[in-house]
Formats: C-alpha cells, structure tokens, sequence
C-alpha cells in the first residue's frame, strides 16, 4: 500500500481507480514452466475498502473527476503531544474499562452499515476533499508561483497565445517535478484561476488566454517580453 500511494504523484496514478471497490482489476499469472513469462489473464473483484493514513494529502498526477471522486478524506485536526492540556493520561485504562461497550458499539454499526449502507459522503468530508483539491490544484499553483517570479502579471485587460502559456507550464510542471496535464485539460483548469479564460476564437491564427500577460518565452529564462500577448 505504501508503493501505491507513493507511485500516486508518479506514473502509476492509475493504481488509484484500480484498487478502488466496485471494480474488476485484472492480472496475469505466471506460468510455472517459463520463468518471466506471463499468460492466464484472469481477473479479481476488490472485497475491501482501502485506508490510507498519512501526514499529508498524496498528489495525484491524474487531474479528472475519476481521480477525485475516489477520495474520501478523513481530516484529523486536533493533536495530542505532550504539550496538550485536553491530553488524558489515563485513556488507555478507560478504553479498556469500556471494551465491552465498545464492541457492542462497532457490531451495532456494522448492522447498521450491512443495512443501510454508507448512505451520503459527510459535509464535513465534503469540505475537506474540497479543500484537498484545491491544494493540489497544480494550474492555480503554476499561476501563483508564475506571478511570485514575474513570468505572468495577472491584469484584467491583458492576454497571452495558449501555446505559449503551455510551454511555460510545461516547462514548470519539469522543474517541479508534477506530471503535466495535456494542453487541452490545462486550458480547461485555467477556468479555476479568477480572473483568467480562455477563448476558442482565432486572431491571426492563434488562440489567447484572457487576464493575464506573459513576460518570459521560457520558465527557466528570464522575464524578456515585457508583457508579451
């Protein structure tokens, strides 16, 4: 499981919709008499529902409602170092006083959950996916962090060529080491960042970018357009 949700960020995002519940993954065994080879595709129905703890969000290379419609974040906001005053010393013999109602407790719950379901995703857990996707939002990021070194000024009446601000990203999403996302679902991204559009009409053959001007023919040189559209 670590190797999975290591690999997220990498080439293998793909483990994320195929390891989900509700869907058939397929494999292949080896065979016995040839060393390396593989034959017998078969396929296996997932029979559990995956837990991933970590300290922060894993970073999803694939950027599509697939991808963030399998993440149901449970945010554990509150810690208990040594320096929390609400931290009681004695939970463990507590818990272990109310063991038996505990597990009273979790059977009632797996009745109910056998019965009934998950029924809706939490609003709170809504929130925090919210929140989660934002954060990972690498085009909102790209465009922060274009302003913070002078590649981009965001202006309302400015404008760029998109596969000029393509090739800007692009050149980014290398150095920062994130996957980059094609050029057709970055220019649909760029509908996130307030402010800035794209639109389908040709001028003189190109297609622009709205609200903002690029400054920089490269991210790795430095600012030489002086606001270029």
């Amino acid at each position: 499981m670590a190797w999975t949700v290591d690999q997220l960020s990498h080439s293998r995002h793909w483990e994320l919709p195929a390891l989900s519940p509700h869907r058939r993954c397929p494999h292949r065994r080896r065979h016995p008499e040839f060393q390396g080879l593989y034959q017998n595709e078969s396929n296996w129905d997932p029979e559990c529902v995956i837990w991933v703890a970590s300290n922060a969000f894993p970073q999803p290379r694939g950027d599509d409602d697939a991808i963030w419609g399998r993440f149901r974040p449970v945010e554990f906001t509150e810690v208990y170092g040594p320096d929390n005053p609400r931290r009681n010393p004695m939970l463990p013999q507590e818990l272990e006083a109310e063991l038996e109602g505990m597990a009273a407790w979790a059977v009632e719950g797996l009745r109910m959950y056998l019965r009934d379901g998950l029924g809706d995703v939490p609003h709170v857990m809504q929130m925090t996916a919210t929140k989660f996707m934002e954060n990972a939002d690498q085009v909102r990021r790209f465009i922060f962090e274009a302003e913070e070194a002078g590649k981009i000024n965001l202006t309302v009446d400015g404008q760029c060529v998109r596969t000029d601000l393509y090739k800007v990203y692009s050149e980014w999403a290398k150095v920062s080491g994130v996957g980059a996302l094609g050029n057709r679902r970055f220019y649909e991204r760029l509908a996130s960042v307030p402010g800035v559009s794209r639109t389908d009409k040709m001028s003189s053959g190109k297609r622009y970018v709205s609200g903002l001007n690029l400054n920089t023919t490269s991210w790795n040189a430095t600012s030489d357009l002086n606001g270029y559209a």
